[in-house]
């Protein structure tokens, strides 16, 4: 025989033994465990409790700020419109027949109070009022208040020609204080609340 026989015989032999050691190797090897596989669905709804009970909070607390800015617009507009109609009130002298300034539920709060007397065709009246929208004239600045109105110093005073015993010191927008009318921020915070939670409502 030939080399080339033998040389093709042992070579066919290591294959098949190679190939019989690679079987025994896998057979021996310890099977691994089957990993479950983990299904994800983007159409699960995810539920964020935090956000919405932050968003049912700010809906109360919305809700209470513009209940209480338009009650207390209700009030301020009802008082500028009665100022507002005394503008057309006749003018007469009048004089102060006392004032004084007392301290109100708060140590801060100061309330001028004014009496003051005036006649109409004969008729002497009295009043106590200084304007619709300062009607309780109390402030935290008016501590000397009734410096500008002591007693027995002459006065002009407007009446209602429709019922002259009701009179105003301050008629018109003059009678409309400046602290009245800062009040009209509540209701324009309470809009932009309001824009606010609906724009984040629509989003959630």
């Amino acid at each position: 025989m030939s080399n080339n026989f033998w040389e093709d015989e042992f070579q066919e032999n290591s294959e098949d033994e190679l190939e019989k050691m690679f079987e025994e190797l896998d057979e021996n090897q310890p099977q691994q465990p089957s990993v479950p596989s983990i299904k994800t669905s983007s159409e699960t709804p995810i539920q964020l409790e935090g956000s919405s009970s932050g968003l049912t909070i700010g809906w109360l607390f919305t809700l209470f700020w513009c209940f209480f800015s338009f009650l207390v617009t209700v009030f301020i507009v009802t008082d500028i419109m009665q100022d507002l109609g005394t503008g057309d009130w006749r003018p007469v002298d009048g004089v102060v027949l006392s004032s004084s300034v007392t301290t109100g539920s708060e140590n801060d709060v100061y309330c001028l109070n004014v009496w003051y007397e005036y006649n109409v065709d004969g008729t002497t009246y009295q009043g106590d009022k200084v304007s619709f929208s300062s009607e309780k004239n109390c402030n935290s600045w008016s501590k000397n208040a009734d410096q500008d109105y002591p007693k027995g110093e002459e006065i002009t005073v407007y009446y209602n020609p429709d019922n002259p015993s009701e009179a105003v010191l301050n008629n018109g927008l003059s009678g409309v204080p400046f602290s009245t009318c800062c009040f009209f921020a509540f209701p324009m915070v309470g809009l932009i609340m309001l824009f606010v939670m609906i724009k984040e409502s629509s989003n959630s």
